[in-house]
């Protein structure tokens, strides 16, 4: 009779270990189910702007390089708001950082500007057709590139830059990866496995390409196409499990 009972609790306690088991892989992976979700949803609404401003960069040149209207004319054209593209603009003169002012601009005893970024946010705001493009001198964003679609598909992504997307992104995604890898060290046989992984990595994927477009344009509709069909199977692989 105590056999009978000692064997019964063993096999209650490997239930118990089982069911606690799969408790924390469902959680592990519903959490970066989510993470995953809400980057992705930011990458499709950053990716079809690159696409619109790579577009917009071939077949409207003429139209982006007439002074007072290109900058306006790409604006109406992607999602960003106004402010969001001057903000683009003023990360992008930003990158091109000269120590010599930034002693004087950002001298905490002048009290004039935080920082470099925060010089060029008051300054586009004035002078922003001088940052975008000029016929005279090579400080606009389209001038600095060998194209001018170039230009346009970085001053997006100068601007999601600027407004803390790609930040928020990378944050979600380096979350999702650390419960991935633990899900891999303790349950990497649980059965949405295999799909967090696939989620997870064309998220991953579809960053790097927003955050450096690369190819031509058709290359690139592809590719965006592609990460989002792929993306979508996860997802709705997943969410009658997670939701």
């Amino acid at each position: 009779m105590k056999k009978f009972i000692a064997i019964l609790l063993a096999v209650i306690m490997c239930f118990s270990l089982v069911s606690c088991g799969k408790k924390v892989a469902f959680e592990l992976t519903q959490n970066a189910f989510f993470e995953i979700s809400k980057s992705v949803d930011i990458l499709k609404q950053i990716s079809n702007d690159i696409i619109s401003a790579w577009t917009i960069g071939i077949y409207d040149e003429s139209t982006l390089k007439h002074y007072g209207d290109g900058f306006d004319w790409l604006c109406e054209n992607v999602s960003l708001s106004r402010d969001d593209m001057l903000d683009g603009l003023a990360y992008y003169k930003s990158l091109g950082i000269q120590p010599e002012y930034v002693e004087i601009l950002c001298d905490p005893e002048l009290g004039l500007y935080n920082d470099y970024y925060e010089y060029h946010k008051e300054a586009v705001r004035k002078l922003y057709d001088m940052y975008f493009y000029t016929s005279y001198e090579e400080t606009g964003i389209l001038n600095v590139y060998d194209k001018v679609f170039t230009g346009c598909v970085m001053l997006v992504v100068y601007s999601y830059e600027a407004n803390g997307k790609l930040s928020e992104i990378e944050q979600s995604l380096t979350s999702a990866e650390t419960k991935i890898k633990e899900l891999s060290n303790k349950h990497s046989n649980y059965e949405h496995y295999e799909n967090i992984k696939e989620y997870y990595s064309t998220a991953r994927t579809m960053y790097n390409f927003c955050k450096l477009p690369t190819g031509t344009l058709e290359q690139a509709k592809s590719n965006i196409n592609d990460y989002k069909n792929t993306a979508d199977s996860c997802y709705n692989s997943m969410y009658y499990f997670f939701q």
